[in-house]
């Protein structure tokens, strides 16, 4: 187990062993402190302020909890964005009809993409030189988009209250009605996606251990997102 990069030694045998496991397979002793459940606000205070130890605490967790939360939410917020990506980037005047089927893909495609590359993640390790588990390389995915909760959340309503039905309408826009405001809550919104982005990198690093990779995948990931959407949005 010694060619692995994400390995800790036992202080009682100095046997070799995955970064995840709680205690050693050789003599059972404890490798680290306990954490049976991930506490929701204090890991959201520490994806703000200190990533790296979130997704830490997150990957060394036994019960992923508030994953179904994150489920609904997150692929609900790509659903909102895909509907703002209808109106100016597919040449419609309007949201597509068939919301519902829409809704259905994008959180299809979230859903199965996040396992995709936590399997992925998980049998690279020969290559990548590191074990993982598909378990917390799933609920990791899951939890870098937690700022996608504050756009749903704090955004999104004061979206809705300022240009009303028009939010998803190219006549008028947003733009045409509120130009500096559209432009301002734009702004923030990607400022949502690149926080979103940069925070997967550091969880796929936190599993993978190599700043390329993790680059990489999450490069991929964003992009499986994005042109899904897009696809989905010229065809229904």
């Amino acid at each position: 187990m010694k060619e692995f990069k994400n390995t800790v030694n036992c202080n009682n045998c100095s046997t070799n062993n995955p970064s995840f496991n709680l205690t050693c397979s050789n003599c059972k002793n404890y490798l680290r402190e306990r954490i049976y459940n991930i506490d929701f606000w204090h890991t959201i205070n520490l994806i703000v302020t200190s990533p790296a130890v979130a997704f830490r605490n997150i990957a060394f967790a036994e019960h992923k909890n508030f994953i179904v939360f994150l489920l609904v939410f997150i692929p609900l917020k790509n659903f909102i964005n895909g509907l703002f990506i209808s109106v100016y980037f597919t040449n419609r005047n309007s949201i597509p009809e068939n919301l519902k089927l829409y809704f259905l893909l994008v959180f299809v495609v979230f859903v199965f993409s996040s396992f995709l590359f936590s399997f992925a993640i998980f049998k690279a390790k020969e290559y990548l030189k590191v074990q993982t588990r598909i378990k917390d390389n799933f609920t990791i995915i899951f939890y870098a988009f937690t700022p996608y909760l504050f756009a749903l959340f704090l955004i999104f309503p004061v979206e809705l209250i300022v240009f009303g039905g028009n939010l998803f309408s190219s006549n008028p826009s947003p733009f045409q009605l509120k130009e500096t405001l559209a432009y301002t809550l734009l702004s923030f919104e990607l400022l949502i996606i690149i926080w979103s982005f940069m925070l997967l990198v550091t969880g796929f690093f936190s599993q993978i251990k190599s700043r390329i990779f993790a680059f990489i995948f999450a490069m991929l990931f964003m992009a499986v997102q994005l042109l899904s959407q897009y696809f989905f949005l010229k065809v229904i």
